[in-house]
């Protein structure tokens, strides 16, 4: 944990320093200052020394001036601290995010990931700009005075330390009740964000489906666990607080006493009695500020702990080569993947992928084919086995430049709330409207957007609200074409468009990449029966490989996959679960 606090001060680590040394001259200063009291007490009022007085009062003013200059500029320097490191911490989250396996986003929600940027990396910012440097300059404070109390009568230090110690025991019995309750307050905050989420982003069907009563009692129940740990949070601080109070006012009392008698039996002069009990006061004060910020350190340590987690999480190993340009032929050997240990999703996968081809994957749905595009476009890595380019491993190339030259097009695709010209080139500015406008009339979609009143400049809802499933799926193929990749994979993305289109844009697809490698997978077999080779997929494994014609002739899986797609389904048929109501 201090290696990682340390590792956010490094990073703009000038200002933490500089912030911590202006606290300890503004408080260098207030000590001055008490001091400058005992003077003017004991030589100026005490023995009428008017000389002193002018000398006296200019020091005071000069000290009052820095003490308030340095009091304004510090929360500036701290401020600047918190941007810049908070700037730094999610720019390296992000980074982090983009290297994860995809496994962490299965187990993981896109709140999760919100609150990492927006809340974590916020507290823990202000934890290290604000919190840190006023505990560690309380602490050398609290030290600076207790060598200054010694010093007068060492009685006094004894009883601030005699609080002390009752405050750190009554830290270290509600320090973890603290934390633990903490935790809970956060895990409730992710539910909360986590439901606005999911329910903003589905609103539409909760609406279709009358469920807003029932969403509103969800989140009802949610935002009431919430809150019963805000306020149980607010009871635990309140009863702390009081106990802490009775801590520090009890030997305040006897502190009061003690220099009290010395002043009236011991000559101790009255500005030594002032400054005494104001210093003890202080210093009593800064205990307790000490255990406040041991309290604020508690607080902050589950959102510490939250980004170190994730920070820590393990990434994918990527290689420092680049993409072979002259490649021929890219290759899946004796593949085995599962997402977790129970099953495996593939075995002993063997694919061959030519330069100039077509190649299509088929298989009934869950038979494991759409992870093969996730594999080669490496969002997973293989269990075992090898993805290889001309015989070179990809796990060697550089993750950035094999992503510049593949790209998987599938339903998770996502669609921008923005123009149809934006979401298309997502921010390529080397592509004319010319070539913009051929690749829409290459899938389909010119035509439509003509006809809309701001034409490529019309702007679509999230997630392509506005858009049709078959409007969506061209558009995605569109953004994949304006790169025109060495590797295309398209994963399902002809199932919501009509046979005519679907054959247009595939023509159209097959004559614009002649002389690249293009993937489809499909459960819809009418769409890929001019494909150079196809790869039939069943429980994982490769159960059929040829053209269309060899795996017809074949009469087997193929045979019966194709003659049932090409079936026309009666609308008399009845359903199995005609009985059964719900």
């Amino acid at each position: 944990m201090f290696k990682f606090i340390f590792k956010i001060i490094k990073s703009k680590g000038i200002y933490f320093f500089t912030s911590l040394l202006l606290l300890l001259v503004t408080n260098i200063s207030s000590l001055l200052l008490i001091s400058m009291q005992k003077v003017l007490i004991d030589n100026v009022f005490v023995n009428f020394s008017t000389a002193l007085f002018v000398k006296t009062l200019i020091i005071i003013i000069l000290l009052t001036l820095i003490n308030i200059f340095l009091y304004s500029l510090n929360p500036y320097i701290m401020l600047k601290h918190q941007m810049m490191s908070r700037i730094s911490l999610c720019s390296e989250i992000i980074n982090k995010i983009y290297s994860l396996p995809l496994d962490v986003f299965m187990r993981k929600k896109t709140a999760d990931f919100t609150n990492y940027i927006l809340r974590d990396a916020a507290i823990c910012t202000h934890f290290v700009s604000f919190i840190l440097p006023q505990f560690i300059n309380v602490v050398i404070l609290f030290i600076v005075y207790t060598v200054y109390l010694i010093h007068i009568d060492y009685k006094i230090i004894l009883f601030v330390v005699i609080g002390s110690i009752a405050i750190i025991i009554l830290e270290r019995k509600t320090g973890g009740l603290v934390r633990d309750n903490r935790k809970i307050i956060m895990e409730n905050e992710n539910k909360i964000m986590a439901f606005f989420d999911e329910a903003l982003t589905h609103t539409r069907q909760v609406i279709a489906f009358h469920r807003e009563k029932w969403e509103a009692g969800v989140f009802n129940k949610i935002f009431k666990n919430y809150f019963d740990s805000c306020l149980k949070q607010i009871k635990i601080t309140s009863n702390i607080t009081l106990l802490k109070e009775w801590c520090k006012w009890f030997p305040q009392v006897i502190i009061l006493a003690i220099i009290g008698y010395n002043a009236i039996f011991k000559e101790m002069s009255v500005g030594t009695m002032i400054i005494a009990y104001e210093l003890s006061s202080n210093a009593m004060d800064y205990i307790l500020s000490i255990f406040n910020y041991v309290i604020e350190l508690q607080n902050g340590k589950p959102y510490l702990v939250n980004i170190k987690t994730l920070l820590n999480e393990k990434e994918i190993k990527y290689g420092q080569e680049g993409f072979p340009h002259e490649y021929k032929v890219v290759e899946l050997k004796k593949i085995n993947f599962s997402y977790n240990s129970d099953k495996l999703i593939l075995k002993d996968i063997s694919m061959k992928f030519c330069k100039n081809e077509i190649i299509a994957i088929v298989g009934k749905s869950g038979s494991g084919k759409s992870t093969i595009g996730r594999l080669l476009s490496r969002k997973y890595e293989p269990d075992c086995g090898d993805i290889l380019i001309d015989g070179i491993p990809v796990k060697k190339i550089k993750l950035t430049e094999w992503n510049k030259h593949i790209k998987l097009v599938n339903e998770d695709s996502f669609i921008f709330a923005d123009t149809i010209k934006n979401n298309i080139l997502l921010g390529r500015r080397d592509i004319t409207d010319e070539q913009l406008h051929n690749i829409c009339m290459m899938v389909e979609l010119h035509d439509y957007i003509m006809r809309l009143p701001h034409q490529y400049d019309e702007l679509l809802g999230e997630q392509g609200v506005t858009l049709s499933g078959g409007q969506k799926s061209r558009l995605l193929i569109a953004r994949a074409l304006v790169n025109n990749p060495d590797i295309l994979i398209l994963d399902e993305t002809f199932s919501s468009l009509d046979a005519e289109t679907e054959y247009m844009i595939y023509s159209n697809i097959r004559w614009y990449r002649a002389d690249k490698i293009t993937i489809i997978v499909t459960h819809r077999l009418s769409s890929i029966t001019n494909a150079d080779r196809i790869y039939v997929i069943d429980n994982g494994e490769i159960v059929e490989a040829g053209t269309h014609e060899e795996l017809i002739n074949k009469k087997s899986l193929y045979y019966e996959l194709y003659n049932f797609d090409k079936r026309e389904k009666p609308y008399g048929f009845e359903s199995r679960f005609r009985h059964q109501k719900v």
